[in-house]
């Protein structure tokens, strides 16, 4: 039970690692090299929750999953750009082919009017409190100390494992000496009553021999 509960840690921190590696190299590609605002897979892409403005349905430093290929009616909540160029996830109150207004679960007003052509995507689902901890990720010395942490698991692992290995095969082999060993044991027991029984039977021979000589 122990030795696959090791071996399930090992996987999953193996895992974990590729995983947050792959996410880091991907965000990075798209957003540093391709000048890109999100990091889209297939369309879905994931946002830290920078405000509390949509609380209590969203909370600041949640993370939430947007669908870049929707469509857009009243009430739903969508993430898009404000004047200013930011990151924006209000709810719909109204909407047309040009303009939306919208308006944050929080907030007292309406936002002013915004191009849909300004909607990245369309809320799905948040996680609670996993955006702080993925935009965490981001920073290069706890990336460094995350893969530091998961490397050195992963080499007590696999030194305890063949720690372990090493023992069973030592065992093994003292094993067998020890079979060896009584195996000869016992062939010495088993050959000193056939030494035995032989010379009584040459001894018996012998004594036939002298017996015949006589009677002759």
């Amino acid at each position: 039970m122990k030795k696959h509960l090791k071996k399930l840690v090992k996987v999953f921190t193996i895992i974990l690692l590729l995983m947050i590696f792959t996410y880091n190299a991907y965000t990075f590609i798209n957003i540093k090299i391709l000048k890109k605002d999100i990091a889209p897979i297939n369309g879905y892409a994931i946002l830290e929750v920078m405000s509390d403005s949509m609380n209590p349905t969203i909370k600041k430093g949640d993370l939430i999953v947007i669908n870049t290929k929707s469509n857009y009616t009243a009430n739903d909540i969508v993430t898009f750009y404000d004047d200013n160029g930011n990151f924006v996830t209000h709810r719909i109150v109204s909407i047309n082919d040009e303009e939306m207004i919208t308006k944050g679960d929080n907030n007292d007003s309406l936002d002013s009017a915004t191009k849909t052509e300004f909607i990245i995507g369309k809320y799905l689902f948040k996680i609670n409190g996993l955006g702080a901890i993925i935009a965490s990720l981001k920073n290069p010395i706890v990336m460094i100390v995350i893969f530091i942490a998961g490397f050195a698991i992963c080499i007590l692992a696999s030194a305890k494992e063949e720690s372990e290995k090493l023992e069973k095969d030592l065992e093994y082999q003292e094993f067998l000496v020890s079979k060896q060993q009584i195996l000869n044991k016992e062939k010495e027991t088993n050959t000193k009553p056939n030494i035995k029984n032989k010379r009584k039977n040459n001894n018996k021979k012998k004594r036939k021999r002298k017996k015949k000589k006589r009677s002759r």
